[in-house]
């Protein structure tokens, strides 16, 4: 009988609960008006225009969302394009898709509305009687931030009640109905989303655009003379009609299809995008494959890779970059008359000849060492040193925003450097070249599922069979050592022979110089593993790829790591070898290199010039004595006690600035251990110090931005005061041989800073501001331990919080002082992994 009233009590409970459940959702379909109410706003009377009005606005408050393959939604408000293209809730970045995505690449993939409408995007614009999607968005973010609801958004933020990040779940409302009832379960997610919201006059301009039709004219962009004069040279030079130019023509787009090409000298760039008074300059162009010939309008082959056969016959052109520019996604390049004469220069320095011209089969798109075997190596080898930045940056910065799984198979911080191309054995020996060449191919062009564990296994044991032949070719070659002289230094002239990686969790950043303290580990690249590097990581890459394909490229990006690590091991004396291997490649590690790496060789000889001692350390300093200048030996930051001298800077530097050198110096590169505040620090934060506290004031309709200049940067007499720096947290692992696990394996005891004057990185977690008079108060707050205060409570003062007056005014303020530093690399910051302060 009990058991009978139960039954009945618990369908009861149940009916109930489906009936409250039922009429919840019924209500939640039914809502047709949204959970904000929108706030009137001043009509403005003249003609708005979208170029001189809107797009500043855009550039000011929201591309730093919405600029690349993770933008929200997929709405890249960069450029008109970008905006008409609208949104889409397909996802770029899927790494469990079991078939390729089509791509969906903003002035590649699709040129008309309807053709990206055909794609599945929606527009943001368009009415149907109904208010278009950007308005409403931008009108719920407005009244959030002017009504009552602006306490609790502040709430909101703070306890972490709203999703940020680009791991967030984006709700891609592509009806007014959608939006309507996403803003009862999202109440604070307007645009912008979670920061400092537009301004009344702002506000006027957008509404007031909207009423008069949201009409988007002909784009303004405008090419100079001289830019017209060299891409005329190129388009002339890249088409000829030879085999010899066709093969290089294309090696050239292979590597360069991804960079921001610059057509006049560096100082004559430099000035013309400081110059206030151009309006809509194109500064930077895209080499691009085009279906039509110079002299006619541009019509790009839109494959999903660079070296995948075109459908028609290919014309290499340059396509003005008339976008917003942005940090994170800019890679400069020289591409002007002086670099036609040198390309021309070096790769006539040798005579060559091609009989037959390569196809784009797979045997030619997964080895491109076979595909170019007729251009001398050694030429092509030098091509990549010249600016041997630029391509670690394609690879390290490139093609994606957002890589969490490839970076865990990297260092927080590492150095690199190459072979002398003048010794590299694989561009001076051709009987061990053709030996080799057959195991370089590279995984990945055949994605097939069913056939992922093949294909794998024959690529990694290739690459074992390589590293063993190499291996045993260099012990012949160098039987008494491998000097130090086989490193390339260009005699400390080329500011590229020496760079530095930092990895910020699931990005990375690339400078010139060894900068940080001295790492862990280091590489060296010679020719086959920078090519093959750049070509797995970049010219190979889909983003748009399935599972197969990007796990794939992962796993083989591992095999890179360890290559360019245990190639740096070689000029160890070989009887400590094996101790720093065993350090770098601890706990699980170790079971893992004897199954998937080839054996460690301690039979050859190290670099004859390095003691058994401390070798690693004798091998950093033999260069930063050698070459002060190109290895950055002077950093007194990052490395006080052993920094080498430098009198003429510390005669440029005035008290002040010494001080903060001083003050900073105490807390770089020291272990967690001694920094009670470190494990509070996201990856990178930035510290914008001024000589005077206000920040200064970006107008409405002036924003400075690296491609769209309307005015000058900003109206601070103080700008030139500001110094930028970066905090790079450096997270220590016992190991990065896995793809996932990263916490398993992490060391948090470990963790040390490096401290970098300028910026570091395209993605701030978090911004200090603080005045050079408080230098002191805001070093002193950091090292207060933790169980005094919170970090959030006593840094309150110095950090700049997403809803401060003056956010996004100190966030241009950071982009224009790089803007004055580098004019050439500069470009809107990301915030996309801004935290919740």
């Amino acid at each position: 009988m009990l058991r009978n009233k139960t039954s009945v009590l618990f369908i009861a409970i149940a009916l109930t609960a489906m009936v409250a459940g039922l009429s919840y959702y019924y209500i939640q379909e039914q809502r047709e008006e949204p959970a904000f109410t929108v706030l009137p706003h001043n009509t403005v009377h003249e003609e708005v225009n979208y170029y001189s009005d809107i797009q500043p606005i855009l550039d000011q408050k929201c591309v730093a969302c919405h600029s690349c393959f993770d933008a929200p939604c997929q709405l890249k408000l960069v450029n008109a394009k970008g905006l008409l293209r609208g949104a889409t809730a397909k996802q770029v970045y899927n790494g469990g898709r079991t078939e390729p995505q089509q791509p969906t690449r903003l002035n590649l993939d699709g040129n008309t509305e309807a053709e990206w409408r055909n794609l599945g995007f929606h527009s943001v614009l368009e009415t149907n009687n109904q208010s278009p999607l950007l308005k409403s968005f931008i009108a719920w973010g407005f009244a959030t931030q002017n009504s009552e609801n602006a306490n609790t958004l502040n709430e909101a933020i703070k306890e972490n009640n709203i999703e940020l990040g680009t791991t967030r779940e984006n709700q891609c409302s592509a009806t007014t109905e959608e939006f309507n009832r996403f803003t009862h379960s999202h109440p604070h997610n307007g645009m912008p989303l979670a920061t400092q919201g537009l301004s009344q006059p702002e506000y006027d301009l957008v509404m007031t655009w909207f009423e008069q039709g949201a009409t988007i004219p002909d784009a303004p962009w405008t090419i100079n003379k001289q830019d017209k004069g060299v891409i005329q040279k190129w388009e002339d030079w890249l088409n000829e009609t030879s085999n010899e130019r066709k093969l290089l023509a294309r090696y050239i787009y292979e590597h360069l299809f991804l960079a921001h090409l610059y057509l006049q000298p560096d100082d004559k760039l430099a000035e013309r995008i400081l110059d206030s008074e151009l309006k809509y300059p194109v500064n930077f162009y895209r080499l691009v494959r085009s279906s039509t010939p110079s002299g006619t309008a541009i019509s790009p082959i839109n494959t999903a890779l660079p070296n995948q056969p075109p459908q028609s016959d290919v014309y290499y052109r340059l396509l003005p970059v008339e976008e917003t520019i942005v940090y994170k996604s800019h890679i400069p390049y020289r591409f002007d008359k002086n670099r036609l004469t040198e390309i021309e220069s070096l790769f006539t320095s040798e005579s060559w000849k091609v009989e037959d011209l390569p196809s784009y089969d797979y045997e030619f798109r997964s080895n491109p060492f076979k595909t170019y075997n007729a251009i001398p190596a050694k030429l092509r080898y030098k091509f990549l040193l010249q600016d041997a930045e630029y391509f670690v940056r394609t690879f390290i910065r490139g093609p994606v925003c957002h890589g969490p799984i490839a970076t865990d198979v990297i260092r927080d911080h590492f150095w690199v450097m190459f072979e002398n191309p003048e010794t590299e054995l694989f561009v001076n020996n051709k009987n061990y070249r053709q030996s080799v060449e057959s195991l370089l191919g590279l995984p990945g062009e055949n994605s097939q599922l069913s056939e992922f564990g093949d294909e794998w296994t024959i690529y990694q044991n290739n690459r074992n069979k390589y590293a063993e032949d190499r291996n045993t070719a260099y012990r012949q070659s160098y039987n008494t050592g491998r000097p130090l002289n086989t490193i390339w230094t260009e005699k400390g002239e080329n500011p590229n022979a020496f760079l530095t990686v930092f990895r910020h969790h699931n990005n990375a950043t690339v400078l010139q110089g060894w900068q940080g303290s001295k790492p862990r580990t280091a590489w060296v690249l010679d020719y086959p593993l920078f090519e093959r590097t750049y070509y797995e990581l970049v010219a190979g890459f889909d983003v748009f790829g399935n599972v197969s394909h990007q796990l794939q490229t992962r796993l083989y990006f591992d095999l890179i790591r360890h290559g360019g690590e245990t190639n740096f091991l070689a000029y160890m004396p070989k009887g400590s070898r094996e101790a720093i291997f065993n350090h770098w490649y601890q706990g699980l590690a170790q079971l893992k290199t004897s199954i998937s790496y080839p054996k460690l060789d301690t039979l050859a000889l190290g670099a004859p010039e390095l003691n058994e001692s401390a070798p690693k350390d004798a091998f950093f300093n033999y260069f930063f004595d050698k070459f002060p200048s190109s290895t950055n030996a002077h950093a007194p930051i990052n490395r006080a006690e052993t920094s080498t001298s430098n009198t003429t800077d510390r005669k440029e530097q005035t008290h002040t600035q010494s001080l903060i050198t001083t003050q900073l110096a105490s807390i770089a590169s020291k272990p967690a251990k001694e920094l009670a505040f470190i494990e509070d620090l996201p990856d990178l934060s930035l510290l914008i110090i001024t000589s005077n506290i206000a920040t200064p004031n970006i107008a409405t309709s002036n924003i400075a931005t690296p491609n769209i200049a309307t005015s000058n940067n900003v109206t601070s007499s103080n700008e030139n005061q500001s110094i930028v720096y970066s905090l790079v947290r450096n997270r220590m692992h016992s190991n990065v041989a896995f793809l996932t696990g990263e916490e398993l394996r992490y060391q948090p005891e470990q963790d040390y800073l490096s401290i970098q004057k300028g910026l570091v990185g395209s993605y701030p977690n978090l911004i200090f501001k603080v005045d050079e008079s408080d230098i002191n108060r805001f070093i002193s707050a950091l090292n207060t331990p933790d169980n005094d205060t919170e970090f959030r409570e006593r840094m309150d003062e110095f950090i700049l919080k997403r809803l401060d007056d003056n956010f996004w005014e100190t966030v241009h303020a950071i982009s224009n002082a790089e803007k004055n530093r580098n004019p050439i690399s500069s470009g809107l910051l990301d915030l996309n992994r801004y935290g919740s302060w």
